[in-house]
């Protein structure tokens, strides 16, 4: 099953700061569900992810690269 409340996307690969990136997907004038809102306290609580919100793509792509930048890898 699916826990109510967990981002929709989940990058689940370390960066120089976070353990994962846990990616919610709304729309322009879309808002998070309270159990979206305590997921996103109990991730930002433990300081092992980060936790954002997209508003489209352009967003997410954004994130992505920013959150890939401070791997060991250096993405880009």
């Amino acid at each position: 099953g699916v826990k109510a409340g967990i981002s929709d996307l989940l990058l689940l690969y370390p960066n120089a700061e976070f353990s994962f990136l846990a990616i919610e997907m709304k729309t322009k004038t879309g808002t998070q569900n309270p159990n979206q809102k305590e997921w996103q306290k109990s991730v930002e609580k433990l300081g092992i992810g980060k936790y954002v919100i997209c508003r489209s793509f352009d967003d997410f792509e954004k994130e992505i690269k920013i959150y890939l930048q401070s791997t060991k890898f250096g993405f880009v």
